[in-house]
């Protein structure tokens, strides 16, 4: 299982947009890509490019509070824009095998790292930040002080 990195600026304070659309598809009755990110504010689009109707049933991990539900018909877009950050479960309730995670951060950083557990931001500003890693059901978070063109950090349990 992969790690969920995020860089939180410590204090918060607003950070640019992330540049790429985040769009999460219905195909052959799976959530692609199965791990989507977005920021808070930023609009997500869920797309139907099966041809029988799904439905995206979407909570938050911890609260299990409802984010939305609603019906995508074959060949539909449904837009919703997340305001708080957090992971969200995603689920069909049609097809109960269909599942999907959405990461939210108020943060333009956050990626899966990769399978040995390594990950790369590019175009950070020198400050404090907080690292925040999820793997499975462990939270971690660490102060960091990036000071220049590269900060390599450890993140251990």
């Amino acid at each position: 299982m992969s790690a969920i990195v995020i860089l939180e600026p410590n204090p918060p304070r607003d950070l640019p947009i992330r540049d790429d659309k985040p769009v999460m598809d219905q195909i052959n009755q799976m959530f692609t890509p199965s791990v989507i990110f977005a920021q808070t504010g930023q609009p997500v689009e869920f797309h139907n490019s099966d041809d029988e109707l799904h439905n995206i049933d979407v909570k938050e991990n911890t609260t299990k509070e409802q984010a939305f539900n609603a019906a995508i018909i074959m060949g539909g877009v449904y837009s919703y824009t997340f305001h708080q950050p957090g992971l969200y479960d995603v689920h069909c309730d049609i097809h109960q095998t269909m599942s999907a995670l959405i990461v939210v951060a108020a943060s333009p950083f956050a990626k899966l790292a990769d399978a040995d557990g390594h990950f790369e931001f590019d175009n950070v500003d020198a400050g404090a930040y907080t690292v925040r890693a999820y793997v499975g059901s462990s939270r971690l978070a660490r102060p960091l002080d990036v000071r220049g063109p590269r900060t390599d950090v450890s993140i251990r349990n």
